[in-house]
């Protein structure tokens, strides 16, 4: 097994910089840097990358470990999680159709219009000020292009 110093060495001896090595293992910069530091372990998956990279021979007790690390993990939660989604795929399908009839359009463009802000701060991944600057510009655009389109569809009637 790679331990921070090692895997420090080998790139410096290959003449590897950290970028170059991140390439290689497909991880960014800071991660092998954590890895050099020993502030983190690579799992089985980015160690064998890691052995081909600086062209290490491996292990056979570390073939076993990436094998293992490719099962799927059963435990406790997957059967619940699995009984789950079949009614609930149902209920969003019937929830789907209910909401393309006519008379549900308001609903529709309200329930749309919450869920795209819910799912932008779930994946938050910009700095906060801005990000939530493009939640609100995102959320006006489409309630006020919406909107326009339902009144201005029932001026037409």
């Amino acid at each position: 097994m790679l331990d921070g110093t090692s895997i420090k060495e080998r790139r410096l001896e290959l003449g590897l910089t950290q970028q170059d090595l991140a390439d290689k293992v497909y991880v960014t910069r800071q991660t092998i840097s954590k890895w050099e530091l020993n502030k983190s372990q690579p799992d089985a998956i980015a160690m064998n990358l890691l052995y081909q990279a600086l062209h290490l021979p491996k292990a056979a007790n570390e073939e076993i470990s990436v094998a293992k690390s490719n099962a799927f993990p059963y435990n406790i939660f997957t059967l619940p999680i699995f009984i789950l989604i079949g009614p609930l795929s149902f209920a969003f399908r019937y929830v789907y159709i209910e909401l393309n009839k006519p008379e549900h359009k308001l609903t529709k463009i309200i329930l749309i219009g919450t869920f795209i802000p819910l799912g932008l701060i779930y994946l938050n991944s910009l700095l906060k000020p801005l990000f939530y600057l493009a939640i609100a510009i995102i959320t006006l655009l489409y309630f006020s292009i919406q909107l326009y389109f339902y009144f201005g569809n029932k001026e037409d009637n």
